[in-house]
């Protein structure tokens, strides 16, 4: 990314403008260092200036690096934010209007409303009959707030909104024809009408009504289904905008004029967007602001794809990134961790920027262990410039430790977005998978209840005998049914004793006569309210083919006096591809994700995991399923070997669909996302050295009184060699470096060359026995002189040259360190903090001899 682009962009991101900043005084103090080490230490300076003047390069390339990225990975998980909701906002609608396009169709086939089309001089007592008739149907499909029904001439016969008095008037436009004309099953119509003359635009699905269900029947008339859609959109918007959100979520026509909008304050209806369907965000400006848009088609539902609407989303450009997810999740630290090293949420760029921090941070601590260690050699002859020389590298090392905690702390920050990023996202795709499944099974509990007012089933068995004819008469329109709502196996009727009558599958034909067994129907049979409805427990049953599902049902009343119970019909629900299919589309894109809906006790009720089998019991954490209803949570968790981000929804209802019905079934829905193996921390955790101070109480000695101690630490343990002993610290890239060859010594590491001469690397880990850090790229080693030349001693981190009172060291022996045969010395010291601290020396010649 050019850096002018970058520097636009990161005008408008806080975080990013704060650690631009803190490492341009970063900068800036490194010049400084640099000039007074340069007038200070004149003699010394050409040995350290171009180590700083390395560092500073190393540095500023960092910065840059650090800060596109960051720009890089704000943008993209703003990008990802705004493209979930403007697709789940079109995806959703486009499920509901789907169901829509079916309901028209059936509905337009009903014998009432052709009997009553077909009656040219109806009475009062009919009009009354068929009024009936379309409001038992909105009480059940509660999405509509008109029904209309209009002979061929255009003339309006029926509907049943009472504010919308349009009875016996003719509706002189386009859609009527367009309904009567099409080939098509249905027509779809979004705009000002005079059917609906109160509403800006009016959402209708409009069909014929033929003499009868032969497509070739001469029309009599058009059926229209009036949606809420003002009501719906309403209701997407608030599950998908917080109330201090700044996005704007809309509805846009296929010429980018707004239908729906979340703010229409802001951005009104009728609007013309310009269509953002580029693979980035686009910048756009609207009344002078500039905003970030994104704008999706739907991926559609079983084919349909509506009217060629899109989800669009804008938020301001100036306010996009003030405001930071907080998952509703915790994070442990020690996990965390761990996910880092192998975790796909984070790009390569970002682990490539945190290990070169860390190689430069330690490239910095060599200089100045090095520089400490030249200077307490010139001890002898400069006293003065010594002790300016040490001031000056601690102040080298306080910026180092500076540098690297602003690198440390920006990518720290990356790392918790990203998490808390993955955590939001997963929960908010529970959400949805959960909406999805109780949008989706709203619209079966009303299926049940309006087929069960099928006025020809009723009429059939209230006979005292079902002959022959009348059964295929059932079995024809439960057919019709089926073709239409393929969500289901198989529409069933049966009569007060349980006992099948018809069926819509030929393939349950043998069922025909058979007395079911059920406690639905007992429970069916004992309602005498048209708005109940009952659904079977989530089991195997035959009529699914010994699979898991769920049967939807309804008692069928007498046409004449619906007190009195004639039979029942169930619908059985073909779970298995319908609820993965709405697992899939709230599934992230993620390699080894999935998702499950189960039982509150557990029981799996469908999962896209191949492993986890429908009606096995989903092994996670108790609290999920403690979850009060509409309620969610994400974490982190180990599964089967892995870590997961997991988000958590139990279901709400939607509309009056397990509100207010009396229908009570909790059902959960997890989104699994797949972040890493788990694995056990191969390392001992290696000490945070800045945390530790260095003993100070070598200044009250005269140098013959004192000795030189050169610190570094291997795992926990602060380390020492004498200082005279010590030649300098090296650093090695990559263990590529080294050459290996066949030892019998475990603890040798390998060789290099080290100024024309071979050197052999002690692993000082193995050595005492600790567990071998293969995950470190750059390898620290500490170049000691021996009588028998050179040898490198691997360690984990350089940490201070001080000189230390001789009085100040307890002598050890074997025998009282428990045969630790390395170490010959020890020194006690307290940090100034109230933290005791030791030092361990460890003996040159009891490890080079090896």
């Amino acid at each position: 990314m050019e850096n002018g682009l970058v520097t636009e962009m990161a005008a408008h991101m806080p975080t990013v403008n704060k650690y631009d900043t803190q490492l341009n005084r970063l900068l800036d103090s490194w010049d400084l260092i640099r000039s007074i080490t340069e007038i200070t230490c004149a003699r010394q300076s050409k040995y350290i200036t171009p180590n700083l003047i390395s560092t500073q390069t190393s540095f500023k390339s960092l910065q840059d690096k650090l800060i596109s990225q960051l720009v890089i990975e704000s943008m993209n998980k703003l990008h990802l934010e705004m493209a979930s909701k403007a697709q789940v906002a079109i995806d959703i609608l486009i499920r509901n209007l789907f169901e829509r396009t079916a309901d028209v169709g059936f509905l337009a086939t009903d014998e009432d409303l052709r009997m009553f089309l077909k009656n040219k001089r109806p009475s009062l007592s009919e009009k009354a009959f068929i009024k009936n008739r379309l409001h038992e149907y909105v009480i059940k499909y509660t999405v509509y707030d008109d029904i209309i029904v209009l002979d061929t001439a255009g003339v309006v016969k029926a509907n049943l909104d009472m504010n919308n008095d349009i009875v016996d008037r003719q509706i002189d436009e386009t859609l009527v024809k367009r309904t009567l004309e099409t080939k098509e099953a249905y027509t779809q119509t979004f705009a000002h009408s005079a059917l609906q003359s109160h509403k800006q635009n009016a959402l209708i699905y409009s069909c014929k009504i033929n003499e009868s269900n032969d497509s070739h029947s001469k029309a009599i008339g058009v059926l229209c289904l009036c949606f809420k859609f003002k009501d719906e959109m309403a209701g997407i918007f608030s599950n998908l905008i917080d109330s201090d959100d700044k996005f704007v979520l809309s509805i846009l026509d296929s010429e980018g004029h707004i239908v729906a909008s979340s703010d229409e304050d802001h951005l009104a209806n009728g609007k013309k967007m310009r269509i953002a369907l580029g693979n980035a965000l686009e910048v756009v400006n609207i009344r002078g602001r500039d905003y970030y848009a994104k704008t999706l088609k739907t991926r559609g539902y079983q084919g349909y794809e509506g009217m060629g609407w899109l989800g669009h989303i804008v938020i301001p450009c100036d306010g996009a990134f003030k405001t930071s997810i907080r998952a509703n999740g915790t994070m442990d630290r020690v996990m965390l961790n761990s996910i880092i090293s192998s975790s796909s949420i984070f790009s390569k760029e970002l682990s490539e920027i945190a290990s070169n921090a860390e190689r430069l941070n330690v490239s910095l601590r060599r200089i100045v262990w090095n520089g400490q260690l030249m200077s307490r050699d010139l001890n002898k002859e400069l006293m003065t410039s010594d002790e300016t020389l040490h001031q000056l590298f601690n102040e080298i090392s306080k910026l180092g430790t500076k540098t690297s905690n602003v690198f440390a702390q920006s990518i720290e920050n990356l790392h918790e977005t990203a998490f808390s990023t993955t955590l939001h996202d997963v929960a908010f795709l529970a959400s949805l998978a959960i909406d999805i499944m109780d949008r989706n099974l709203y619209e079966r509990a009303n299926d049940c209840r309006w087929w069960a007012q099928t006025s020809e089933f009723r009429i059939i068995l209230a006979k005292s005998e079902i002959s022959k004819a009348d059964q295929i008469k059932m079995t024809n329109i439960l057919e019709y049914i089926n073709m239409l709502y393929t969500v289901y196996t198989n529409i069933f009727v049966y009569d007060t004793d349980s006992k099948i009558i018809a069926v819509s599958n030929s393939q349950f034909e043998n069922w025909v006569g058979y007395k079911l067994e059920a406690s639905y129907c007992e429970e069916n049979l004992r309602i005498n309210d048209s708005q109940k409805y009952t659904v079977s427990s989530f089991d195997k049953t035959a009529l699914y083919e010994g699979r898991y599902t769920y049967i939807y049902g309804a008692p069928i009343t007498d046409i004449e006096d619906s007190n009195v119970i004639l039979g029942g019909i169930g619908l059985v629900f073909d779970s298995e591809p319908q609820f993965d299919a709405m697992l899939q589309d709230a599934l992230p894109s993620g390699e080894g994700d999935f998702g499950v809906y189960t039982t509150r006790e557990k029981r799996v009720i469908a999962s896209t995991e191949k492993k986890i089998e429908i009606g096995s019991m989903l092994d996670v954490d108790e609290i999920f399923f403690e979850l009060p209803n509409g309620e969610g949570k994400s974490s982190i968790i180990v599964y089967e070997g892995a870590y997961y981000a997991v988000g958590c929804m139990t279901s709400k209802g939607y509309r009056e669909y397990k509100n207010s019905d009396g229908y009570e079934n909790d059902v959960l829905a997890f989104i699994f996302s797949f972040l890493g193996k788990a694995q056990e921390e191969s390392v001992e955790t290696v000490v945070d050295t800045s945390l530790i101070k260095p003993p100070k109480i070598g200044d009250m000695y005269k140098p013959e009184d004192s000795v030189g101690l050169a610190t570094f630490f291997v795992g926990k343990d602060q380390l020492a060699l004498y200082a005279t002993d010590v030649k300098e610290a090296i650093l090695i890239e990559s263990r590529e470096a080294l050459v290996k060859f066949d030892t019998s010594s475990y603890f040798v590491e390998g060789t290099i060359k080290y100024k024309d001469t071979l050197l052999t690397i002690i692993n000082l880990r193995a050595l005492f026995n600790l567990n071998r850090n293969t995950t470190a790229e750059a390898l620290t080693v500490i170049i000691i002189e021996t009588q028998g030349g050179l040898i490198g001693l691997l360690v984990d981190t350089l940490f201070n040259v001080s000189r230390i009172g001789r009085n100040e060291i307890s002598n050890v022996t074997i025998n009282n360190m428990g045969g630790y045969k390395y170490v010959n010395g020890i020194v006690l010291y307290n940090d100034g903090l109230g933290k005791s601290n030791m030092i361990t020396i460890l003996d040159r010649d009891r490890i080079t001899k090896l």
